[in-house]
């Protein structure tokens, strides 16, 4: 499947703040929750214990006109409308 260009955006704007991403084989951006880098936290360890995605990575999906789902607690992937 082809990567949409909000895809490359957001991946490239994942990737700028210093996240590890990558398109799936569909065509979406998974951005990890597992390196420890803050981009997002499933359980909540260190959150205060609710599910984070971080504030950056959450208004750059809004202005794109798309939102993040969690694919698991491990990758969080964009989905744009």
């Amino acid at each position: 499947m082809k990567t949409s260009t909000k895809n490359k955006k957001m991946l490239a704007y994942a990737k700028s703040l210093g996240f590890t991403g990558r398109v799936s084989e569909t065509g979406e951006c998974l951005v990890s929750a597992e390196e420890g880098d803050g981009a997002a936290d499933y359980y909540g360890e260190f959150r205060g214990g609710y599910p984070y995605v971080n504030e950056k990575l959450e208004a750059k999906a809004k202005k794109l006109g798309g939102f993040w789902e969690w694919e698991n607690p491990g990758v969080i992937v964009f989905y744009a409308d």
